[in-house]
């Protein structure tokens, strides 16, 4: 903040107030997250950095249990991210479903569903028709899902039943499945990861931060794990710290359940 009241070019304050937006939306609290979010939709920053910072916001907010302030986020990036509008469009959805809004849930996906049944695989189940499924069975809307079972075996063919049945536990249908969004489930580090500082990195008098996305098994194990880092040299550590994290498990009616799309930030910092 001292150096950007100390500038005084356009450019330079502009610079400044993007760098500090980008921290609000990562580590601010909600409100600064949203206002810091705003600046970096209007700046001329790639639109993969844009999406990785709305990603983030809303996990936050949906981890936080503020279900529909992150509807409205995933409203406001389908029309700001255009290359990532179907996918924001489809999370809305999930959200909806989550919050038993099943009418707005059906109409915003309905004509997705149909484009890409257009254009399916004969042998596989398109993301879009996993979502609609899944908000079928969440809703309890028997005849709705019998009635995506028989337009996936028009265009699939007898094949159809056989693939819902093989590709069951599809990520986002298994996250409604398991109401988490309704939950805002966020686990607990039972252990929390051990951070060894890259020698290169050190030698280097580098720091750096990592999003290590992850899913966890029934017992709170991390697998499927990637990292996105400022700098490559961080990768490694971060996912080997990550993955000897344990977790505490979901529970959802006695039942312990698998948890999908998780993201734990680590930071490396020369002192």
């Amino acid at each position: 903040m001292k150096l950007r009241d100390r500038e005084k070019s356009c450019a330079g304050i502009n610079s400044f107030d993007y760098l500090l937006a980008l921290m609000d939306v990562q580590y601010g609290n909600l409100q600064d997250g949203v206002d810091g979010m705003g600046i970096v939709l209007v700046t001329d920053a790639p639109d993969l950095e844009k999406n990785r910072m709305m990603s983030r916001l809303v996990t936050r907010f949906v981890q936080g249990g503020h279900i529909q302030t992150a509807i409205d986020l995933t409203a406001v990036a389908e029309t700001s991210i255009p290359d990532s509008a179907l996918s924001y469009r489809r999370e809305r959805a999930l959200l909806l479903a989550g919050k038993g809004r099943f009418d707005e849930a059906r109409a915003l996906i309905d004509a997705d569903v149909e484009a890409a049944l257009t254009d399916a695989e004969p042998d596989q189940i398109p993301y879009s028709v996993w979502v609609r499924l899944a908000i079928a069975e969440v809703s309890g809307d028997a005849a709705d899902e019998r009635k995506l079972l028989d337009r996936l075996a028009e265009v699939l063919g007898p094949a159809a039943p056989n693939l819902v049945a093989r590709d069951r536990i599809s990520m986002d249908y298994q996250m409604l499945m398991g109401r988490q969004y309704d939950a805002a489930y966020s686990p607990d580090a039972v252990t929390p990861p051990t951070l060894r500082y890259p020698t290169p990195m050190r030698l280097a008098r580098k720091s750096g931060s990592c999003d290590v996305r992850f899913d966890l098994t029934e017992e709170g194990v991390p697998n499927n794990l990637s990292a996105e880092c400022n700098e490559d040299g961080f990768k490694e550590e971060s996912l080997r710290a990550v993955a000897e994290v344990r977790f505490s498990e979901l529970t959802i009616d006695g039942v312990p359940r698998r948890t999908f799309n998780l993201v734990y930030p680590l930071e490396f910092r020369i002192q």
